[in-house]
């Protein structure tokens, strides 16, 4: 979760206080601080072995390997 402060409203709309907002925050790490972001690695592999205990994936070597792709990218 994450408090966003709010300015007060101006007086010519009726002058108030505004009291902070609580939002869920799905920016990941990259609000935090204290967070080692490096842009250049990958996410971690969160699901790899719950992915891999399915049984009905296969794992393909780097690179392009849709066709439609492979065109788009020539072009």
């Amino acid at each position: 979760m994450r408090e966003i402060s709010q300015a007060d409203t101006l007086a010519v709309f009726g002058g108030e206080k505004n009291p902070p907002i609580a939002v869920y925050d799905t920016s990941r790490p990259y609000s935090d601080p204290e967070a080692n972001i490096n842009i250049r690695s990958s996410l971690p592999e969160l699901r790899k072995i719950w992915i891999e205990e399915r049984r009905d994936t296969k794992q393909l070597k780097e690179g392009f390997f849709n066709q439609y792709l492979q065109n788009y990218i020539a072009d």
